[in-house]
């Protein structure tokens, strides 16, 4: 079984909805021997999804993997075929971190070959965090293309 990381600052909103939406693709697809997961580099104990996180994730028919946020530790790297994150700095921290993840982290935006960070929508409006959603879908797509 490869296991496909998604990691974000706090587990609470951006990877979270990328693992909920991957997964979805994963089983829509029939690849069955990909497990799907996100954590958070920063997670706080007692830490739980936005309210519009899994309002979006409602919206879209889709079920959060994990109600509380899931602590990013070297078991998990260690354990990842892939990790994808959610940022360039968060590459690096990742990375700086966790020496296994050296050569099988990277940023949500390279599947698609961009440098774009994708936008932190915590703090915002339940408009944000769909436009969040929606600016991860077409890598997410790629990205179950790619491994497929």
């Amino acid at each position: 079984m490869r296991l496909i990381l998604f990691v974000c600052g706090t587990n609470r909103s951006r990877s979270p909805m990328a693992a909920a939406y991957f997964a979805s693709v994963v089983k829509q697809r029939g690849i069955q021997d990909i497990e799907v997961a996100s954590a958070g580099i920063t997670v706080h104990r007692g830490d739980s999804l936005y309210q519009e996180t899994r309002q979006v994730l409602t919206n879209h028919g889709l079920t959060p993997l994990a109600i509380g946020a899931v602590l990013l530790l070297p078991k998990l790297v260690r354990a990842a075929e892939l990790i994808i994150c959610m940022t360039g700095r968060q590459q690096e921290i990742i990375e700086g971190k966790f020496p296994s993840a050296i050569g099988k982290c990277r940023p949500l935006s390279a599947v698609l070959k961009e440098d774009m960070p994708i936008a932190e929508p915590a703090k915002g409006s339940l408009k944000d965090y769909e436009r969040c959603f929606e600016s991860m879908i077409p890598a997410l797509d790629k990205l179950a293309e790619i491994i497929e």
